[in-house]
């Protein structure tokens, strides 16, 4: 992969919420956490400034850091499922950041 200005980002995996439930997995990590939705969720419940399909969720810091983004999550899973005919594809992962590196 050829470098440029961009941050690669390895993230482990600890929740899935879709028209399912909630699945989640052990974390060993502790840190930033990026939320990935997929294109059935859409854009307006993920504010204007945000990336097309990932959010960082800086605000949640510290022990309960995982515990709060999963409840945020579910509170707006619950929000899309209420308004939007096709939730039941709608996919927001949630995942903790292990390492980043500058590739520049």
């Amino acid at each position: 992969m050829p470098m440029g200005y961009t941050t690669l980002t390895i993230l482990e995996r600890a929740f899935l919420i879709d028209g399912e439930g909630i699945k989640t997995w052990p974390v060993e990590n502790e840190g930033k956490i990026y939320i990935i939705r997929n294109e059935m969720v859409p854009k307006h419940y993920w504010g204007q400034d945000q990336k097309e399909y990932h959010l960082l969720l800086e605000s949640f810091k510290g022990t309960y850091a995982l515990k709060n983004a999963t409840k945020w999550c579910e509170d707006l899973f619950i929000k899309i499922s209420n308004e939007e005919s096709n939730s039941n594809v709608s996919k927001l992962i949630g995942a903790v950041v292990v390492e980043e590196f500058n590739w520049h």
